[in-house]
């Protein structure tokens, strides 16, 4: 096993146990929720936000060393274009895109989901073109999932309000 793999493990872990275990991760769900609720609930945004992005910057700064040091070779555009593929793994992984609810777990599952469409798509033998059209139905059957399921919850909230008024 690579120690890659030992890094990446140890830094999903910790990102899992701040996210599961700790008022900070509590905040930053309420926070990705609604900024202005979790600011009425007793969460400091500022400090929160301060956080997420020094983390963020942080993780990025270990994985692009572990990146260069894997293929020895260093590029800043290396990853533009591929935002679509990013946000596709996110929405994939169960996050949702307005926010307040997702794992880092889900994450993993949907960058490994992306990786292989993606490598069995070359193994077809179809253009890159069609690898955008694949990413872009992944994210509109994920965001379209999301908002029937904010309904139906609506609606079984509705129901059941109007239960307990009568």
């Amino acid at each position: 096993m690579s120690v890659y793999v030992i890094i990446l493990i140890a830094v999903v872990i910790i990102s899992w146990i701040i996210l599961r275990f700790t008022m900070l991760g509590r905040g930053i769900y309420a926070i990705g929720g609604n900024k202005e609720a979790a600011k009425r609930g007793g969460f400091n945004v500022v400090k929160i936000q301060f956080f997420i992005y020094c983390y963020v910057g942080f993780l990025a700064g270990i994985m692009g060393v572990m990146h260069v040091s894997l293929i020895q070779y260093s590029n800043p555009m290396y990853i533009v274009g591929d935002e679509l593929s990013v946000i596709a793994a996110v929405v994939l992984g169960g996050a949702s895109i307005t926010g307040g609810s997702g794992s880092v777990i889900g994450t993993l599952l949907g960058v490994s989901m992306i990786t292989i469409l993606e490598k069995n798509l070359v193994l077809i033998g179809l253009s890159s073109y069609w690898h955008k059209f694949f990413i872009g139905l992944i994210i509109t059957l994920g965001v379209s999932a999301t908002y029937y399921q904010a309904k139906v919850r609506g609606r079984k909230t509705l129901s059941y309000l109007k239960q307990k008024t009568y």
